[in-house]
């Protein structure tokens, strides 16, 4: 199954173009094989354990391997992360099974910062590591996680009652939180992120007249949005959608304004990645409010409409950031 996956995986990169775009195309066919040969390794985190035979040792290939890496960390080829993910929880099994704790944990620690949602089954195979070491704690907390990312994953109850008691922890009240709350969650938490960065980067401390450009007192919102759960209720008062929008208008803004200095996962800015979820999730959430209310609200419609276009005027920035675009 490992050499499979690893093989899948290889294939996958090929037909990315990832090599291509990352180095140029003055590499022949077979340089791009041993080059995307080389590039599966360092994804799947196989070129980090101790016994690692490189698929090439020519220094160049090699380079460009690692500009390709780079390039797919970056979040822009994320079938990639994914499969890299998949390849990699199965190297990492395999280590596990071989009693080679310290090395699967290694792998799983890679795994855990490639773009993604994160696996539920990583935190799974790194908490049974960590169980082997008898690192109690951090296994409990791997395997919480793991429950809490996937609810119902079988295998862990056991292990999770006799850690607590190993640790003399309380186990929080296991609490299954629908995956709308949680997209919801992080939108806001992002926002913030955004709002707090340009409120501390504006010169002028007066409050603007439009409110949407008042970062400051936006952020103080979004903050009082998550602290009292308004998306997890329920149901949901029209207001606090309106107050989501709005909130994510006024991030936009700022946001614009950020990337004009800095790019994406710098100087306080979200990732590209954090960025594309938090606006898609707030705008599925307003598009979904629209369509379950049977008489259309003219206001509402222009309020959704109006935040099509700020994601819409946001994607393209992005792109030009992607694509390095004057």
């Amino acid at each position: 199954m490992l050499q499979n996956a690893t093989l899948g995986l290889l294939e996958d990169i090929m037909t990315s173009g990832v090599v291509t775009a990352a180095c140029g195309a003055e590499w022949s066919e077979e340089q791009r094989t041993i080059i995307g040969g080389q590039l599966t390794h360092l994804l799947d985190g196989r070129s980090l354990v101790k016994v690692y035979d490189p698929v090439t040792s020519d220094a160049k290939m090699r380079s460009a391997a690692e500009a390709a890496r780079n390039l797919v960390l970056s979040g822009e080829y994320p079938e990639l992360c994914d499969q890299s993910v998949l390849l990699g929880t199965l190297l990492a099994i395999h280590l596990w099974y071989a009693a080679q704790f310290s090395e699967c944990i290694v792998v799983t620690n890679h795994l855990l910062k490639i773009p993604g949602e994160g696996s539920a089954e990583v935190y799974r195979v790194r908490g049974f590591a960590r169980f082997a070491l008898k690192e109690y704690d951090d296994a409990l907390a791997d395997l919480l996680e793991a429950r809490k990312r996937r609810p119902g994953l079988v295998g862990l109850n056991e292990p999770i009652t006799a850690l607590a008691k190993l640790t003399k922890t309380t186990l929080p009240t296991l609490v299954e939180e629908p995956d709308g709350v949680r997209s919801g969650r992080a939108s806001l938490l992002t926002f913030s992120r955004i709002l707090w960065t340009a409120a501390g980067r504006s010169k002028d401390p007066s409050a603007p007249p439009n409110l949407l450009f008042d970062f400051r007192s936006r952020a103080q919102e979004v903050e009082a949005m998550i602290q009292s759960n308004v998306l997890g209720r329920p149901q949901v008062n029209i207001a606090d959608v309106v107050d989501f929008a709005k909130c994510g208008m006024s991030a936009q803004i700022a946001l614009m304004g950020l990337l004009l200095e800095s790019k994406p996962d710098e100087d306080g800015i979200p990732s590209t990645e954090e960025i594309r979820a938090a606006f898609g999730h707030c705008l599925v959430f307003l598009v979904g409010t629209q369509s379950i209310n049977a008489v259309a609200d003219p206001a509402f419609s222009r309020l959704v409409l109006d935040f099509q276009y700020a994601v819409d005027a946001l994607d393209a920035k992005l792109d030009e950031l992607k694509f390095d675009l004057p």
